[in-house]
């Protein structure tokens, strides 16, 4: 099987889909004959995007044994959807979340009326999978499948900064409960939601967020200020911009919970892990927000692999990575007494339900796996190849 990979979600940028991608093409070249043009982050997107309308054609002339087109995300594959008009042969997109349900009309319109006719549909989770059957793909086009998870990576004690190890051994000597989250200060993320709502209630906990704190220019914070909401929401979704940072920022200088919380915004990957290790728990309060949505859940397993219980909100595609009282327990979103109650007596609710921290990590790696995903890929780009697809029994169940 000859395939070809396009994308722009790729290292040297940092994100799950970049992850993601990185190692779905990296594990198809060790069994098959890969062609890849990928946006190293050297020169513009734009030109990047209008330079596929010649080096797609001259990779299909050159190798006219390439059988699958693959196109990482749902942006990407419509720009270059232009391709089904030159070539028969089979088109695939994997959807991610966002690039599914951006609140767009005219983009919404090209995913109904234009993207049917794309040959492969991959969903990186069970509720996306849905999502897609909803936009009127056909089911016998789509499938869920998982993304992975790296394993245990080991710590390198000497390259964590020291502000991080006493701040760990502070919090350990006082006895008190370690909460962390990881990601982006964005609305659907429910970070401001926690601290607000949940951190103030709960008898002996600490919570540090791990991510970036952005920071925006004058014309883009005018923009999006003078912009209609409407118009200003689909920028500040579609570009993953924060609106939460500065209430974040507040947050944290608030007296009543200034010792509960604290925001972590230049943290290496080293040390990421090594925060981690030391948490007690892992918390994705995300919360619903329209027009947005969470497709996996990646740094959820990123710290099950740690050894660390997650406790997550039951929506959208978290509920693929986190199987309730497997590896994690799920909660009603936007639900601050449930989630009082289940963080206030954690330790008895891990002791009845989940995994100690390394069979913890055995169940992760055992179940989602970088190699598992890459051979569902190859079983379904097979599939679809030999004869038209007439069933979903390759999903990830």
């Amino acid at each position: 099987m000859e395939v070809l990979f396009v994308t722009y979600k790729y290292p040297p940028a940092i994100g799950g889909m970049q992850k993601q991608s990185f190692e779905l093409i990296k594990g198809f070249e060790k069994m098959h004959k890969v062609h890849k043009l990928v946006y190293d982050h050297n020169g513009s997107l734009i030109l990047f995007f209008m330079s596929l309308l010649i080096r797609i054609p001259y990779v299909l002339l050159k190798n006219p044994s390439v059988a699958v087109i693959h196109f990482n995300d749902g942006v990407c594959a419509m720009i270059c959807s232009w391709i089904r008009l030159f070539t028969k042969r089979k088109l695939c997109v994997t959807y991610h979340g966002l690039d599914l349900v951006f609140p767009n009309k005219l983009y919404q319109f090209v995913i109904k009326y234009w993207m049917i006719y794309f040959d492969i549909i991959i969903a990186v989770s069970d509720y996306t999978k849905e999502v897609c059957l909803k936009k009127g793909f056909h089911s016998s086009k789509v499938f869920a499948v998982y993304n992975g998870v790296s394993e245990r990576e080991t710590i390198e004690l000497n390259k964590v900064p020291e502000y991080y190890k006493r701040l760990i051994e502070q919090i350990q000597l006082s006895g008190k409960t370690l909460i962390t989250s990881i990601g982006r200060p964005v609305k659907r993320k429910g970070f401001v939601w926690f601290v607000r709502q949940v951190l103030p209630k709960l008898d002996n906990h600490v919570f540090l967020l791990v991510g970036p704190c952005p920071e925006y220019g004058f014309f883009l914070r005018m923009l999006i200020k003078l912009l209609p909401k409407k118009m200003s929401s689909q920028i500040v979704i579609g570009w993953g911009l924060s609106t939460e940072h500065a209430h974040l920022s507040e947050l944290e200088k608030d007296v009543t919970i200034q010792n509960k919380f604290k925001w972590l915004n230049h943290v290496d990957h080293n040390t990421k892990n090594y925060l981690l290790e030391n948490s007690d728990l892992f918390v994705m309060p995300n919360v619903r927000i329209e027009g947005d949505m969470e497709g996996f859940g990646l740094v959820a397993l990123e710290a099950n692999v740690q050894g660390v219980p997650v406790v997550a909100s039951r929506l959208e595609g978290i509920t693929s990575a986190i199987i309730n009282q497997s590896n994690g327990i799920l909660l009603p979103a936007n639900n601050p007494e449930k989630w009082i109650d289940v963080l206030n007596n954690f330790s008895m609710e891990v002791s009845e339900c989940l995994c100690p921290g390394e069979k913890l990590s055995q169940y992760v790696i055992q179940n989602y796996s970088w190699r598992k995903m890459v051979e569902r890929y190859k079983e379904i780009f097979q599939l679809s190849i030999n004869k038209p697809i007439v069933n979903t029994h390759l999903a990830n169940h």
